[in-house]
């Protein structure tokens, strides 16, 4: 009985996947926000930035990556777009980084940043 369920509910994601990408409006059809409105997303979100990122990261793995490609890092390290400083924790562990310079454009996003410091 379970399995049965269990396909049920896969064959109901499947089917609602489907309807979903035959209704929804094509990314290439919605207009980009201009830079500045772009900038103005980040700045609001900043507070809830890494709740919302947790999910996804847990999702498509992606700490454990990270993790794996910058304890590669070596020597003087600049993160140009650190965000709320996501790589902070593993960039700062790892052994062969000697100094450690975040920048970012949105002032919000470097508060949280600092706040981990």
């Amino acid at each position: 009985m379970a399995h049965l369920f269990g396909l049920a509910t896969v064959a109901s994601l499947g089917i609602a996947t489907v309807i979903f990408d035959f209704t929804r409006t094509p990314y290439r059809n919605v207009p980009r926000p201009s830079e500045k409105r772009r900038l103005k997303i980040f700045d609001l979100s900043a507070e809830t930035y890494d709740s919302r990122e947790n999910f996804f990261e847990w999702l498509t793995r992606i700490k454990s990556q990270r993790k794996k490609l910058f304890s590669k890092a070596r020597g003087r390290v600049l993160e140009i777009g650190a965000g709320t400083g996501r790589n902070l924790e593993v960039l700062k562990s790892a052994p062969g980084v000697t100094s450690l310079t975040c920048v970012d454009t949105s002032g919000p996003m470097c508060e949280v940043l600092a706040s981990k410091i």
